[in-house]
């Protein structure tokens, strides 16, 4: 794998509330480009005064991005999460998904 970086790389992040939007933040402010998702669509427009963007879906954000990381508390959440989004509309996975 190459390393992930600010000027090669487009990342993706699911989950953007405890956890995931002080993350995000640390990556926008690293010069990432970033796109967010959360169920809470206020909470990843919160990222957009930081430069972030904000996805439309999971698959949207999935297929524009070079690599996904997600901010849920359990994995059991997260894999009912993505089963969802891919219930509502097929996804082409990005090539790396990370797990905070």
């Amino acid at each position: 794998m190459n390393p992930i970086t600010s000027e090669k790389n487009k990342l993706g992040f699911v989950g953007v509330g405890y956890m995931g939007r002080p993350i995000v933040q640390r990556l926008l402010k690293s010069g990432f480009k970033v796109a967010a998702y959360d169920r809470d669509r206020s909470k990843a427009e919160e990222l957009i005064r930081y430069g972030g963007t904000v996805a439309e879906s999971v698959a949207k954000l999935s297929s524009s991005c070079d690599v996904v990381c997600h901010a849920f508390r359990a994995m059991k959440l997260f894999c009912t999460f993505i089963e969802e989004q891919m219930a509502r509309s097929p996804m082409r996975f990005a090539a790396h998904w990370l797990s905070t």
